[in-house]
């Protein structure tokens, strides 16, 4: 095609942004553009952005979902009466039905919707889209129907059945995890965010702050309240299956990892085994434990449906599935900013694979569509967030920040800390297996120019940048997993490449996997309700600096009292400022009287009396 097929095809900002396939633009991006016409539309009347994001992420999601359906309907009508059906009438028809029914379910969920879409209106929007991607003097009549939605995605049997399997053993798995913790109650930020919220909370939500309460970190995340709301209404007060539901998503994300992976060639078995290494990990506890911490879960189910997505597109399997990625994307984004690094990883790993497959030129310009795209996107959910919360976390950036989660990564799966001989003895052994994989990982890229362990190290070193603005340790789902399945790729690879090592690989993992499972096994017990960390936390919510500012459920804010009452806590005196001071400069307070009567004990685990006891596995703590 020459320059001149080219101007007369499409626009040149179409071309630079969506590569210069007419049936690519046209059909890649129907149900996103018309979505975001639709949108800036009504911003044009002097409206604020923020005020319909709400109704931007219900009509997205139909555009994206539901629309291929509505068309793939309209082509066999199309098929059947061309030249007479037009292109234009087809997409106003899908954009009216998505845009009356994203009406329809606003209204029903109790937000203010905005305008319902008119049938004259979509026409334009319609319209002025089509024009744009065919050329200001492009055919309107459908030359041939959009049958893209018509193909099927085909997945062989025996894969279906691996990932099935994959997600049963990594679920089992994780509920030998969480098992002696399915009947801890909520504890700290769980008592007042998992709840159910009201429409005005939700429609607060998408214009401004997250937390109604004021309490947490000021950002711009709708998407996390809106999982609290709906998994609260789902489980209510039953705390197990809360977790049996966090376990199930734990396993969702790692199986379709391990699904991606196998997409390089990495058998099942070594897909597996990163997979429950990565769940295991010391400072992953937290995503199940932890119900509040559990919004990271849906992160990382988020991103790996994007990742999934993105393949299917770049295997031919649907052009749809290109608009399911960013639509995954901006809910991510919309959940939490950190899910920003998505936008790097998705495309990361995207390119590798098609320089794995040999990927054809034209797909090269379709990943850089996908990558300015999700760029677009990240930009303006950031702007969003800006406008909508000015108080918001800013972008100061700390080195020191990102050197600690890259050590926090790597020594994450047992963490730093020790509490007997065994603990002991498996961080060293850790420590050990870390270094001598590094170096093998090293010498494959050296010896066989093999560059399939460098690809899940990339994507670890982009996901630990998340420490440039905050090193917390429960924010290392992302960095911890990518780097398990970077070990479980080198250790294939050795199996491959140099069969001697074969049970020297597999007995790398084992010890990772038993050591990283005995240390969280005590790690989670600092979220048992005898826990002193816990104590302090409920007391700072039910009695403390945030009592008047917290809405607790009525129930839960007087079985929480009750506990606390059991130790004799029931005023703001009883605690200290800070947790730290009890431990380390206890004052006159009860809260600090009893953590030092429980150190002098030697009370570190729970106990059948009751007692209240210091964890030996501080929670937050490296």
């Amino acid at each position: 095609m020459d320059r001149k097929d080219l101007v007369t095809k499409a626009p040149g900002i179409v071309v630079w942004l969506f590569g210069d396939q007419p049936a690519f633009q046209s059909d890649s991006f129907s149900a996103f553009v018309i979505a975001l016409i639709a949108f800036w539309a009504r911003l044009g009347v002097g409206e604020r952005a923020w005020d319909f994001v709400s109704q931007l992420i219900v009509f997205l999601l139909l555009a994206a979902t539901l629309k291929p359906r509505i068309y793939r309907f309209f082509d066999e009508r199309a098929i059947k009466f061309q030249p007479i059906v037009s292109n234009v009438l087809l997409a106003t028809i899908a954009t009216a039905i998505v845009g009356g029914l994203s009406w329809v379910i606003s209204k029903a969920a109790g937000l203010e919707p905005l305008p319902r879409l008119v049938l004259v209106f979509d026409f334009v929007l319609s319209a002025v889209y089509l024009i744009a991607t065919r050329g200001l003097g492009g055919r309107l009549l459908l030359p041939k129907p959009h049958l893209r939605f018509s193909r099927n995605d085909e997945i062989g049997e025996s894969r279906t059945r691996e990932f099935i399997l994959a997600f049963v053993v990594l679920f089992l798995f994780g509920l030998v995890l969480v098992w002696k913790a399915l009947p801890y109650p909520m504890a700290w930020d769980d008592l007042h965010l998992i709840r159910p919220f009201s429409a005005a909370n939700m429609a607060d939500a998408f214009g401004g702050n997250w937390d109604p309460d004021r309490i947490e970190t000021d950002g711009y995340r709708p998407v996390t309240m809106l999982f609290n709301h709906v998994r609260y209404m789902l489980l209510g007060e039953n705390v197990a299956m809360h977790r049996l539901l966090l376990v199930g998503m734990y396993a969702l994300f790692l199986a379709m990892l391990s699904w991606v992976a196998n997409q390089f060639d990495m058998p099942w078995k070594f897909t597996l085994l990163a997979g429950v290494l990565s769940m295991a990990a010391r400072h992953n506890i937290y995503h199940y434990i932890w119900l509040v911490d559990g919004i990271h879960l849906l992160q990382g189910v988020l991103l790996g449906a994007g990742l999934v997505c993105a393949i299917k597109f770049f295997q031919g399997k649907g052009n749809i599935y290109f608009d399911y990625a960013v639509a995954f994307c901006i809910v991510n984004l919309l959940a939490r900013e950190d899910s920003v690094i998505a936008l790097a990883i998705i495309p990361l790993i995207c390119l590798a694979y098609l320089r794995l497959k040999n990927g054809a030129s034209e797909q090269y310009g379709e990943l850089r569509s996908l990558t300015i795209v999700l760029g677009i996107v990240g930009a303006v959910t950031f702007y969003v967030r800006s406008q909508a919360v000015p108080n918001a976390e800013g972008t100061v950036l700390e080195l020191q920040g990102l050197l600690n989660v890259i050590a926090s990564t790597i020594f994450g799966f047992m963490g730093w800390q020790s509490f007997d001989p065994w603990s002991a003895g498996f961080q060293v052994v850790w420590a050990v297996i870390v270094a001598l994989t590094l170096v093998a990982a090293a010498f494959l890229l050296a010896r066989y120019r093999n560059p399939i362990a460098a690809l899940w190290l990339l994507p670890a070193v982009v996901a630990c940048l998340v420490g440039l603005s905050n090193d917390r340790v429960n924010l290392l789902l992302f960095p911890i997993t990518f780097f398990g399945f970077f070990l479980g790729a080198v250790w294939w690879q050795l199996e491959l490449k140099l069969p001697l090592f074969k049970f020297a690989a597999l007995g790398a993992a084992a010890i990772g996997i038993v050591g990283a499972a005995y240390v969280s096994s005590v790690a989670i017990e600092a979220f048992h309700p005898q826990s002193a960390a816990v104590v302090y936390w409920n007391s700072e919510l039910i009695f403390g600096r945030y009592a008047e500012k917290a809405t607790i459920p009525e129930a839960r804010e007087q079985a929480a009292a009750a506990a606390l009452l059991q130790y004799g806590i029931n005023s703001p005196d009883d605690i200290p400022p800070t947790y730290q001071l009890a431990l380390e400069e206890p004052g006159d307070d009860l809260f600090s009287q009893l953590v030092q009567a429980a150190l002098r004990a030697n009370r570190r685990r729970p106990n059948v009396s009751g007692d209240l006891f210091v964890p030996w596995l501080e929670p937050l703590s490296e």
